[in-house]
């Protein structure tokens, strides 16, 4: 069924309309960004500062030392912008040394996993060289005994067990 030309509603009007649900998305999201500007951002201070301490205490003085003190001079300017009361920017740059502090763990993650890495292909290293036999040495269990060259079980060259101490050999 089609409704009469003159009650059809061109397509680009129909595309336009906003919906109530989106204008009321868009209605909260201004009302909390407005919200938000006017308080300090305590939970955003605390939260980088926690981030900080987690990758001091991995190592992050030791394996990603520029970028740990890159977060806390953030830290620190978003503290003095508290101070200043300019909220939006303490945010901003509580955010940025929050993620400076997120990449010091990282690279610190990833500087001790490498020396572990290169740890264990010591070992590996290791465990290789021993396992090969070097020059003098025999690699022969100790109830094997060597039959000449050319002979052996069967006519085959290779070892044959020893014969018992009551056995005699066969005369060939």
């Amino acid at each position: 069924m089609t409704l009469p030309i003159a009650t059809q509603r061109p397509w680009y009007r129909v595309a336009r309309r906003p919906t109530a649900p989106a204008m009321l998305a868009a209605t909260v999201l201004a009302l909390a960004g407005c919200a938000s500007g006017g308080q300090p951002p305590t939970a955003e201070l605390a939260v980088t500062q926690s981030t900080i301490s987690e990758a001091e205490r991995a190592g992050a003085v030791q394996y990603a030392p520029v970028e740990l003190n890159r977060a806390r001079q953030k830290l620190d300017a978003a503290q003095q912008a508290v101070r200043a009361e300019k909220y939006e920017q303490a945010r901003s740059l509580a955010s940025e040394a929050e993620a400076d502090a997120k990449l010091a763990r990282a690279k610190t993650d990833a500087s001790l996993a490498e020396k572990s890495a290169s740890t264990v292909n010591q070992d590996i290293s290791t465990l290789r060289r021993e396992a090969v036999p070097s020059a003098g040495t025999s690699t022969m269990p100790p109830t094997m005994v060597p039959m000449s060259p050319g002979g052996g079980a069967m006519g085959r060259p290779g070892m044959t067990p020893p014969l018992p101490s009551s056995a005699s050999p066969p005369n060939g």
